[in-house]
């Protein structure tokens, strides 16, 4: 009865509607009529302002009585952890390499901070969603997402899943997930196109040809593009 009672009081608290960008809405008198105005229960509103959650009804709810400052609507990047540092995966399927696994070569590293010297530029034609470095490596920036709710991503690193194209070759790829799609990005391609020099990348007759060794250890002056009619040509 004291839960109930005490639930309650805590409901009747005046609260503040505001955008996921830190813009104010409108003024509730209380839990209850933020609730019904914005189709949720008062229990969500009062989750987020204990911050157990970020959102309720794609907004975010302050009480009256303690004004949101700026910091309040800056979401903290995560923090890396020790177990997601190295792409286990890859690693074994590259044959489990003589690497530094505290410090990963670039395709198998899945930090979230900047390798020395790394840089980075968007992908096109993923609104500014995905950005690959000249290490290799690319990363889901992090932002607001529209997919059924809305939802904040954090910036993430992806990791690189092994393709065989023969005997001795193979490539390096990407899922990247934009608007309800899944795609397909080949290390190597974008590499060169944003890197070295732009190409049509829908041009099936154009290849880049990789010429590191072993393959996973890009350098980028040692990636080549080639018509694919000259590369079957020679070979």
């Amino acid at each position: 009865m004291n839960r109930a009672r005490n639930r309650d009081v805590i409901y009747q608290q005046a609260v503040s509607q505001y955008t996921i960008e830190g813009e104010w809405v409108a003024d509730f008198k209380s839990m209850y009529a933020a609730g019904e105005a914005a189709g949720v229960f008062p229990e969500s509103i009062m989750d987020v302002i204990h911050k157990e959650f970020l959102t309720a009804g794609g907004f975010r709810w302050f009480l009256q009585s303690c004004k949101p400052k700026k910091e309040d609507f800056i979401i903290a990047d995560k923090v890396d952890t020790s177990g997601k540092l190295l792409n286990l995966s890859l690693w074994k399927k590259l044959g489990k390499p003589a690497i530094d696994k505290k410090n990963p070569p670039p395709c198998m590293n899945l930090s979230v901070k900047d390798l020395p010297g790394e840089h980075w530029k968007p992908i096109p034609g993923f609104g500014n969603r995905f950005a690959i470095s000249d290490k290799g490596r690319i990363k889901r920036l992090s932002g607001w997402i529209s997919s059924g709710r809305k939802i904040f991503l954090r910036e993430q690193i992806l990791s690189q899943i092994m393709e065989i194209n023969g005997n001795t070759k193979y490539s390096l790829y990407c899922i990247l997930r934009h608007t309800r799609e899944s795609k397909r990005a080949t290390i190597t391609k974008l590499l060169y196109y944003c890197f070295v020099e732009e190409f049509d990348l829908n041009d099936n007759t154009m290849v880049v040809v990789n010429q590191n060794d072993p393959l996973w250890d890009i350098d980028i002056s040692k990636l080549k593009l080639r018509s694919i009619y000259r590369v079957l040509k020679g070979k």
